[in-house]
């Protein structure tokens, strides 16, 4: 059985791509040492997508049609995702998407769930409702303010997900600024500040990515306002200001301190075989090559509709936590919560929205 791996393999996102890869064919070849699925053993292709939707749609169609995959994991960003997405649509495969957190990898333009397109990742949205519940039940906060700009997708519709749910569950939501990216000077971030300090909101969710979150934080320890701030798995992409957002908590997909034996012994299976511990990649993409070949072991005909169809009914455990899919075929599972505590990011805790 031929499976096409789809990640970056050259360019500035190629070390990504390696960790993405190296989760998924450790994967298989644990199913490969098992006797395979069904006596049926993985063969992979890799193809180079460079995180460019032109490139990700010509190695998705390369796969196919040169090289005889009917099965794709990988798309490490959305951007590349999507259009593997589109081919799958296309040409009757099967693709689970590995780490793409958009929305519109499962879904259409019309919202219509792609019939043979899955993700191992959550969307963005979902960890937005995750902040939330977090912020009502764990934190016991009734007051919120967000932080926001409209002219970033993922900030935009995250924030917007933490407001439904934190309303939803009795909340009020106290002040709601919004900033332009790459626009904002200090002087519009200490009028913004101020303005949610007046506003006396117990939690500031700022799910924007770390010059951000970092200037933010600065701010109100500089004004000692009493709030807790949350962020959102960006703030794990760059360099966080670790004394200015010290006590701050963020949503992510993986922990290595999570308490989750199934995830302590496949740390130790991965760093044997790469001699480097895992990361947040390497564990969803193992999830989604693992993901696939537990549906395929579950269907005796090795087709892409029946292989969707084990996928929609399936109940599986990962390392990043157990799950089934929604409708929209993306994993309802626990998202993690993580604080910064004396210069480290530490486990704190697992949300189910």
């Amino acid at each position: 059985m031929r499976v096409a791996v789809l990640t970056p393999m050259t360019g500035e996102l190629a070390t990504f791509g390696e960790t993405v890869r190296n989760g998924i064919t450790l994967a298989f070849d644990e199913w490969n040492e098992q006797g395979g699925m069904n006596g049926q053993f993985i063969e992979w292709v890799i193809e180079d997508t460079r995180c460019d939707p032109l490139q990700a749609r010509q190695a998705a169609e390369r796969a196919i049609h040169d090289l005889g995959a009917r099965f794709i994991v990988g798309g490490l960003c959305s951007e590349s995702a999507i259009p593997i997405a589109r081919v799958a649509d296309e040409q009757g495969v099967l693709f689970v998407a590995a780490t793409a957190t958009h929305p519109l990898v499962t879904v259409d333009s019309q919202g219509v769930t792609r019939p043979s397109v899955f993700r191992a990742s959550y969307t963005y949205p979902y960890q937005g409702r995750a902040a939330a519940r977090f912020s009502l039940d764990e934190l016991n906060a009734g007051r919120a303010a967000v932080l926001s700009t409209p002219s970033d997708d993922l900030v935009r519709s995250t924030t917007e997900e933490f407001v439904a749910e934190f309303v939803a569950g009795g909340g009020q939501i106290v002040a709601a600024p919004t900033y332009f990216q790459g626009g904002p000077t200090t002087a519009d971030f200490e009028t913004i500040i101020a303005e949610i300090a007046k506003a006396a909101p117990e939690v500031l969710y700022v799910p924007d990515g770390y010059p951000i979150a970092n200037q933010v934080g600065k701010l109100v320890q500089a004004e000692d306002i009493d709030v807790i701030l949350i962020g959102s798995e960006v703030w794990g992409n760059g360099d966080l200001d670790f004394e200015a957002l010290d006590g701050a908590f963020f949503t992510t997909h993986y922990s290595r301190e999570t308490p989750n034996p199934l995830a302590e012994a496949w740390e130790e299976r991965y760093l044997s075989a790469f001699a480097v511990e895992p990361d947040t990649l390497a564990a969803l993409g193992y999830d989604a090559g693992n993901v696939l070949a537990s549906a395929i072991e579950g269907t005796e005909d090795l087709t892409p509709d029946e292989v969707a169809r084990s996928l929609e009914a399936i109940e599986f455990e990962g390392v990043t936590g157990g799950w089934r899919f929604s409708a929209q075929h993306d994993p309802l599972k626990p998202v993690v919560v993580v604080k910064i505590n004396d210069g480290e990011v530490v486990f704190h805790t697992t949300v189910r929205p």
